[in-house]
């Protein structure tokens, strides 16, 4: 695994070069590198807001399942202040499937959630399955390997940090053929702070596949 470089305030370069494509991508939404706290462990709310961040802007992912979603140690103020990504990620049949009672916010997450993670919104987007193996992220770890995305697969309980998390949605963005497209003012405005300051995660799922039409 490669590790995180931070010395005489400089960030290695492949560092700088995953955070500007989450930030592109709306990923992060911190404007500078040393706000979006790259050595912190994620969370498993934040990694709610950057799958599903990543899945529709993107992998423009855009089949929403009709569950409701709702997690009984997840508040609706919660779910605000993470601009109801928990709600949408749920939704997007990518995490915590069969998880219908207690979501864990606050719970690190492990190579093998975000890895499973991963694996499913990638196969989602290219219209195929990969079945869960024995233990669930075996088959999930090694197709990431395989194809250059997670290189150290050998500790699945290892707690995954944001800019490991960000570079390797960089890495898989070869995998799925996205569609070129001139839309990068469209997709920055729709990540401009609303008069109310207040996001709403289906106003820029609106917004962004309106940039695409």
């Amino acid at each position: 695994m490669l590790i995180w470089c931070y010395a005489f305030g400089e960030y290695s370069t492949e560092l700088q070069d995953a955070y500007s494509y989450a930030y592109k991508n709306g990923i992060t939404t911190m404007n500078t590198i040393d706000k979006a706290n790259m050595e912190w462990n994620l969370t498993r709310i934040a990694m709610a807001k950057m799958i599903a961040n990543y899945a529709i802007n993107v992998l423009w992912l855009s089949s929403f399942s009709s569950e409701s979603c709702t997690f009984s140690d997840v508040s609706s103020s919660l779910n605000s202040d993470y601009w109801n990504w928990v709600t949408n990620a749920c939704k997007l049949w990518i995490m915590w499937q069969n998880m219908w009672s207690n979501f864990r916010p606050n719970d690190t997450v492990t190579r093998a959630e975000f890895g499973t993670a991963l694996s499913r919104t990638l196969h989602k987007a290219i219209w195929s399955t990969l079945s869960d193996g024995t233990p669930f992220y075996t088959t999930h770890l090694n197709y990431l390997n395989t194809n250059k995305i997670m290189n150290n697969i050998s500790d699945p309980s290892m707690l995954e940090q944001r800019w490991y998390v960000m570079l390797m949605m960089m890495r898989a963005k070869d995998i799925v053929k996205v569609v070129d497209i001139d839309a990068g003012d469209c997709v920055a405005e729709c990540f401009e702070v609303p008069e109310s300051g207040q996001f709403d995660a289906t106003e820029i799922y609106e917004c962004l596949q309106a940039c695409v039409r």
